[in-house]
């Protein structure tokens, strides 16, 4: 009983202690908890590019300490009760490039700006190969092909460059900016591939890369090639210049067996001095059909006509082509 009391009478006078020193004053400017030496971090964060925009619920990381904290929708950030010391704080929004700033907190107050980079991404790849039987010359024509379009959060005038890679290879080649907006390509015969054979190819990786003008790249994941189709579809009529009537002609093919799903695309071009003309196209022939009547009214003339093979990936693979001529 009197141990106990004794424990009883310690237990409170420890606690009375402690109360005691936490109530002395921290007046010392080297005392950590001397609340005069907490100082606060503020600033925004906007877009790189002027009219600088907020950018709303970034991550800003303050380092020592791993404070993190998110700004508001004006952008705007504070961080308190700061210690003087080195800090480096951070800066970073999904779909923009972080950015981060060194400071030494001395005693006064301190405000940042933060200025991110949008990042560039790609909205679409497509890499195909394309198969082009010809009476002339005899070679098959074999190319690889590789689309890609891509955006910036800065608006599509920040791109500055797409690229690809075979990294296997060390190969790296820049694509070609077309005429639609954010759309860059790619054509590649047999010759300009580090291979003997486009067949060889398949299952190597490609990964593309898209650069802005602040000099961030984006690399995709690791892109394949799918398949190289190399049945050609073979024409009966017309053929050889064979004579046709001026409308309702049936042209016929070969029937085309492969075991995967494809339609058709049968293309006629008029011969215009030595230049072709195209004057028809039909597109989406189902894989079964054999022949199809041409609503079309030729004009006098020699003409030739393409059938190509469509898979569901954008593979292709394109008859010889057949010449006719109407009266």
């Amino acid at each position: 009983m009197l141990n106990r009391l004794v424990a009883l009478i310690l237990f409170f006078a420890l606690v009375g202690s402690y109360a005691c020193f936490d109530d002395v004053p921290h007046e010392n400017p080297l005392d950590p908890h001397n609340t005069e030496n907490r100082l606060t971090i503020d600033g925004t964060v906007q877009t790189y590019y002027p009219p600088r925009r907020p950018i709303a619920n970034a991550i800003v990381t303050i380092q020592p300490g791993n404070r993190r904290i998110f700004s508001n929708q004006e952008g705007y950030f504070i961080f308190t009760d700061i210690l003087s010391d080195d800090y480096t704080v951070y800066a970073t929004a999904e779909g923009y490039h972080q950015d981060s700033i060194q400071i030494t907190i001395d005693g006064t107050e301190t405000s940042l700006d933060f200025e991110l980079d949008g990042l560039p991404y790609f909205k679409n790849i497509a890499m195909t190969t394309h198969h082009v039987s010809r009476h002339f010359p005899i070679d098959e024509m074999y190319s690889l092909q590789i689309d890609a379009t891509v955006d910036d959060n800065d608006g599509i005038a920040d791109i500055n460059q797409v690229s690809f890679a075979i990294p296997e290879f060390n190969q790296t080649s820049i694509l070609d900016a077309t005429q639609d907006f954010g759309v860059f390509s790619k054509t590649l015969s047999i010759e300009e591939v580090p291979v003997s054979s486009i067949h060889a190819l398949i299952g190597r990786q490609f990964i593309l890369n898209v650069t802005d003008d602040v000099g961030i790249t984006v690399s995709s994941d690791a892109q394949f090639l799918t398949r190289v189709i190399d049945l050609t579809p073979q024409l009966e009529f017309p053929i050889e210049l064979d004579t046709v009537a001026t409308t309702q002609n049936v042209f016929r093919w070969e029937r085309v067996h492969l075991n995967y799903p494809f339609i058709c695309k049968l293309e006629i071009f008029q011969i215009n001095i030595g230049n072709l003309v195209k004057v028809k196209e039909y597109t989406n022939i189902p894989a079964d059909e054999r022949s199809i009547v041409i609503d079309y009214e030729f004009s006098r003339g020699n003409y030739l006509w393409i059938l190509t093979i469509i898979d569901e990936f954008g593979n292709t693979s394109s008859s010889k082509e057949g010449t006719f001529h109407v009266e």
